[in-house]
């Protein structure tokens, strides 16, 4: 049986990665889901990626032999104003919906 959890390393500070790997391990963790929520730090403005602090992370759980499922919600938050707006159009034409 494979124990695993949610990790979410843009919640915590980065001197915390190392020590939180290191601990999953110790008490059994091999399967770690990553980025679940984490599309506005990926896509910090539209058109633009950053991995590198993924790709780290990756790199310090990869110590201790870890599984990843990386899963990706698609909501960036520079589109959030856009869909609020979209949302609040309905607000004035609710026999749309």
């Amino acid at each position: 049986m494979k124990i695993g959890v949610d990790y979410y390393p843009e919640q915590w500070d980065k001197t915390l990665w190392s020590k939180d790997a290191e601990l999953m391990a110790k008490t059994g963790v091999k399967t770690v889901r990553l980025a679940e929520f984490a599309w506005s730090r990926i896509e910090p403005t539209e058109g633009t990626y950053d991995f590198s602090w993924l790709d780290e992370v990756i790199s310090i759980f990869s110590h201790f032999t870890y599984e990843f499922f990386i899963l990706f919600w698609y909501f960036f938050y520079w589109f959030s104003f856009i869909f609020f707006k979209f949302l609040s159009f309905f607000r004035f034409f609710p026999s749309i919906i």
